[in-house]
């Protein structure tokens, strides 16, 4: 039977108290059995909690930094679990029905300037602590939603297992009763088991230790597309005010009529490259000229009501001529479109109603844009969010009563690191052959690329000059599809040897060799592993 009085969930310390889990790290192969049989051992937590096995490195923003596995580094959740009683004896590890960890994000503050003294390069965290759980419903994954308030964040992760929310019957009361955190969100949070030690570790701990391994990383994707919100100022700023200034632009590129040589010809011409680029952001961000691109065709219309002059007195309309500009001089499309075109005298301010219309339309299709390239979100992606931990036990029922979890509480900010940024390890050894020529005459293609004709007749004719002059490969040739076979280490040694030359190349401009290449010599091969006894 479960005891009647409360029990408290905290991280193991060898002296004091620690409300928030340890979090360990470990760079064993075996790390959760190194854990347990140094718990089980003579010193206990004095040898787990040892400093340098304990997480404790810091970002260049002064919060913890953890690593993920692909570093060789794996980190370690520890709990206990006492009754809150005269003395705090250790739970009775037959009283837990289950056990797990939650991370969640914290929120950044979307308004607002850095506060002074912080890093700008990372937008500060809410000064109140707000938090958002990796959650879904079903079995579809909603990202990280934030959590309402702190009363939600303290219910059980399963809606399954969370009370009845609380109804008066009177419409009044029942907003109130929400107001407390009555109200029950029906979203499933991401749970990391937690397990009870071994029945032996835990005798000569003289506690019941909960552990289990924290992921820092995860193939979790969001299956509901995260979407950028761009304000007005954002568009200001990126879209090219040839698209929707307010004030008269300057025209005045080298001749009047252009061909689709233009683009080499009038690369000194700022004035001719800031509309190409502006030609080239109406085709590609916002789809202006595609025509299964209904939101494109919106922003085209309203740019057909803004109208350029030409020299010759005629005026077109503006969306027209970028369709044309787009076919000559980023399409380029030998066989549609016209061969030459005709630049305007001037470049009118658009009317503040147009201006406003249009600044409203690109910024609803840019975030449409990016919702359409954007990748999936994955769960920890971004190295500069910060995230904090906390664990949970749910005890047995007790005469049919489901008693609800009891929470840690939570860790300090920590980031994970990126995959770039290891602790110091010895590095991954990849061995390479000596450079023998019979050895490797001998190497078998072990690859097959299925090669087509176009791309094989190109491939052919590739001639250096010719693209030191800008010039398309011809493509004539075979029309035959071809499988040309290589040998992977081959690839890989060709590789190597191209990357030592851009080093040297690259080092004239960093002064990075000495940092990033370090060749040591080993005397008469390679040193013997040590045996267990010298170990």
């Amino acid at each position: 039977m479960v005891a009647s009085h409360g029990i408290v969930l905290r991280g193991p310390q060898v002296s004091g108290k620690l409300g928030a889990p340890v979090i360990l790290q470990r760079a064993d192969e075996d790390f959760i059995g190194a854990v347990l049989e140094e718990l089980a051992g003579t010193r206990g937590l004095e040898e787990v909690l040892k400093p340098e096995k304990v997480a404790s490195a810091r970002d260049q923003d002064g919060r913890l930094k953890l690593y993920a596995p692909l570093q060789r580094t794996f980190h370690v959740v520890l709990v206990e679990a006492l009754c809150d009683t005269f003395g705090e004896p250790r739970l009775d590890p037959m009283q837990i029905e289950s056990a797990g960890l939650v991370i969640r994000r914290c929120v950044r503050i979307s308004e607002g300037r850095p506060r002074r003294g912080s890093n700008p390069r990372v937008p500060p965290v809410d000064d109140r602590n707000r938090l958002e759980g990796w959650r879904q419903t079903g079995k579809r994954f909603r990202a990280w939603v934030p959590f309402s308030s702190t009363a939600e964040g303290d219910l059980d992760p399963e809606p399954q297992r969370r009370p009845p929310a609380l109804r008066s019957g009177h419409p009044h009361i029942d907003r109130e009763l929400a107001r407390f955190g009555a109200s029950v969100d029906q979203l499933l949070e991401t749970v990391v088991p937690l397990f009870v030690a071994p029945p032996d570790v835990c005798r000569a701990l003289g506690r019941t230790v909960l552990y289990g391994m924290l992921p820092t990383a995860s193939a979790d994707l969001s299956e509901v597309p995260g979407g950028i919100a761009y304000s007005t100022d954002d568009v200001r700023s990126v879209v090219s005010p040839y698209l929707f200034s307010g004030v008269d632009l300057s025209v005045s590129p080298a001749q009047q009529v252009i061909g689709r040589d233009a683009p080499q010809t009038l690369r000194s011409n700022t004035t001719f490259m800031r509309i190409l680029a502006a030609v080239q952001q109406a085709t590609f961000q916002f789809g202006a000229f595609d025509p299964d691109s209904k939101a494109g065709r919106e922003v085209l219309a309203l740019w057909n009501q803004q109208q350029l002059p030409f020299p010759n007195g005629a005026t077109r309309r503006l969306g027209d001529w970028l369709g044309e500009a787009s076919q000559l001089l980023v399409v380029q499309d030998q066989d549609v479109g016209p061969s030459a075109l005709q630049m305007p005298k001037g470049w009118p301010a658009f009317r503040p109603e147009l201006r406003q219309q249009l600044l409203t339309k690109m910024q609803t299709q840019l975030r449409s844009r990016v919702a359409d390239v954007r990748p999936q979100v994955a769960r920890f992606d971004d190295s500069s969010r910060a995230y904090r931990l906390r664990a949970f036990v749910r005890l047995r029922e007790e005469r049919g009563c489901q008693h609800g979890p009891t929470w840690t509480e939570y860790t300090d900010p920590f980031s994970i690191a990126p995959w770039y940024d290891g602790p110091a390890r010895p590095p991954v050894k990849i061995e390479l052959p000596d450079f023998d020529k019979d050895f490797l005459k001998n190497l078998k293609p072990n690859v097959v690329f299925a090669v087509p004709p176009k791309m094989l007749n190109i491939l052919n004719n590739l001639k250096m000059k010719d693209l030191m002059d800008g010039k398309k490969p011809s493509e004539d040739g075979t029309t035959l599809q071809w499988l040309c076979g290589f040998n992977l280490l081959i690839i890989f040694m060709v590789a190597f040897m191209i990357m030592f030359i851009f080093l040297v190349l690259f080092n004239i401009i960093f002064g990075w060799l000495f940092w990033v290449k370090i060749c040591i010599p080993l005397p008469g091969g390679s040193p013997s592993p040590p045996s267990p006894a010298n170990a």
